[in-house]
């Protein structure tokens, strides 16, 4: 890493995406790369402040030096590289979907059950931008051809509730999240990045999280990773109905990302050259 700028690792980190799959965009504004640092401190910081009384967006959460749920993305790959480290934690934590799923079957069927149903979730403006419907319905689990497959952000959930013309989370829901979320961290795989490390996640079958960590900036010990959303042609088909989230569910489909205005989930070839 010593022989490398911050850019050179970003185009370093381009080419080798390229050859993993298709990039997708991040957000509305057009993000391709994206840089999990702090940005609290920025004067223009890339989420949106909720403002008081209101949920913290999953964006905001993100980059903050703050811990972070375990959640998916939107994409059949997640790639991470870690340029640098803080002074202390930013442990990723990675949790198996078909482990939490089994032993949740074993505890409790009846909270399964509810996870292969709907739950409301919200479109965070500084992820999506303003939407006519803000909103979607959409199951934490599905299965098709025998495979379990998540989309899951307890934030986007929670978010929702701020939509008084929704339904109400019900006990039960909530307790199947909890339950979610405790054996996630019972079983899950802690990981600390070291620079240079790169992180590949299948995101319909892990889950992914961190903890809180600490930066020295005066020092040049301020975290960054840098990320790639990415569509495969090897991933896998997803369950009735993820459509709504994905765009399509079809093994191998150019899917999740942000769509932007003009409807395209990933930058045109010209766009894709310049970025390195």
């Amino acid at each position: 890493m010593a022989r490398y700028t911050d850019d050179e690792m970003r185009q370093i980190f381009w080419g080798l995406g390229q050859h993993l799959g298709l990039p997708l965009y991040q957000n509305m504004a057009g993000e391709i790369m994206g840089e999990v640092r702090d940005e609290t401190r920025d004067a223009a910081p890339t989420f949106i402040d909720s403002g008081p009384g209101r949920v913290v967006s999953s964006r905001a959460r993100a980059r903050s030096t703050g811990p972070l749920r375990f959640h998916t993305d939107r994409c059949d790959v997640i790639a991470l590289m870690c340029v640098r480290n803080g002074i202390e934690g930013g442990v990723s934590k990675l949790a198996s979907i078909p482990t939490i799923h089994n032993e949740m079957l074993r505890r409790r069927p009846d909270l399964v059950e509810l996870l292969f149903q709907d739950y409301w979730r919200c479109r965070p403006k500084d992820e999506d931008g303003a939407f006519a419907q803000p909103y979607f319905a959409l199951p934490v689990w599905g299965e098709r051809g025998g495979k379990i497959t998540s989309q899951y952000s307890r934030t986007y959930v929670e978010q929702s509730q701020e939509f008084a013309e929704l339904p109400r989370l019900t006990d039960a829901q909530n307790a199947a999240l909890d339950l979610l979320a405790e054996i996630a961290e019972a079983t899950c795989l802690h990981s600390q990045f070291e620079p240079g490390d790169i992180q590949l996640l299948n995101n319909h079958v892990v889950y992914h999280g961190r903890t809180a960590y600490a930066d020295d900036a005066a020092a040049g010990r301020a975290r960054l990773l840098i990320r790639l959303w990415l569509a495969t042609a090897d991933s896998r088909a997803l369950p009735e109905g993820f459509d709504t989230f994905w765009g399509s569910i079809e093994p191998g489909a150019l899917r999740g990302g942000v769509p932007q205005r003009d409807g395209r989930r990933t930058p045109p070839p010209a766009t894709l050259r310049r970025v390195a």
